[in-house]
Order: C-alpha cells, then structure tokens, then sequence
C-alpha cells in the first residue's frame, strides 16, 4: 500500500491525475483503494489513515472530514502510533529512497503542507511536524 499511496502524492497534476480515464494513475488509484481499505480491516491502521490523510487533502476533500480522521491518529495504541510517525517523518523527509529525485522531493513537500495545515487537528501531527528537519537543498 505505501508504494501505491506515495505513487498517488508524488503525482505531478495531483488527484487529477487519479481519476482521468486515460491517466497513468487509474489503476494505481484503483489498487491503491483495494489495499487502503484492507490495511484498514487488516491490522494497520497507522498506513490507512496516513495515507487516507494525504490522499484527500490531495483531493480536497472538507476540511472537517479531515479533521475528525486526524483525530483517529492520537487514538492510536503505541506500536501503531509508533509506525505512524516513521511513515510520516519519512515521507516527510525523502528519507524511504536512497537517492531522492523530483518525485520524492514533491511527496516530502506535500506532506509537509499538509502537516503544517492540519497539525492542529493532532497533537501527534504537531509533533511530527514540529521534529521534522529541514528539507536538503
């Protein structure tokens, strides 16, 4: 799942580009919603809700929509809220590819807009926004 959620943010035209009919990134929209909801029922809520989070602020879903799923991540027991930060601060600083290139450089920024707009939905976005290193470059 995080292959096909940091494939959709790292999409240049955004969410358009998820819908379009003739898109590269249909069907990795379309797979990605299959995994989403099964990392949902199955166990992992951290990837789900990370990436859900991402994804429709990408897509410019309500703002309170947002919000009440940023709420979910300080309910989180420790270990997944532990696996949340990593994904996060990771996407956040290029940290998952050994050699960054421009994709990875517009999912760090992208993540890190929607840490800034929306940490004061979860303490736990605040401070994942507020430990995050300065971009290289």
């Amino acid at each position: 799942m995080q292959y096909y959620g940091r494939d959709l943010i790292a999409a240049p035209a955004g969410a358009a580009a998820w819908t379009e009919s003739d898109g590269a990134r249909v069907e990795t929209y379309k797979t990605y919603r299959t995994y989403a909801l099964r990392a949902e029922r199955q166990g992992y809520p951290e990837q789900y809700i990370a990436f859900e989070l991402l994804t429709r602020h990408l897509a410019g879903h309500p703002r309170t929509e947002i919000e009440q799923l940023a709420h979910r991540v300080d309910d989180l027991n420790e270990d997944d809220h532990a696996a949340f930060k990593n994904l996060m601060v990771s996407l956040a600083t290029q940290t998952y590819k050994f050699e960054p290139d421009s994709e990875t450089l517009l999912v760090a920024q992208r993540v890190r807009a929607f840490l800034s707009e929306y940490a004061d939905a979860s303490e736990m976005l605040k401070a994942i926004l507020a430990s995050l290193p300065p971009l290289p470059g």
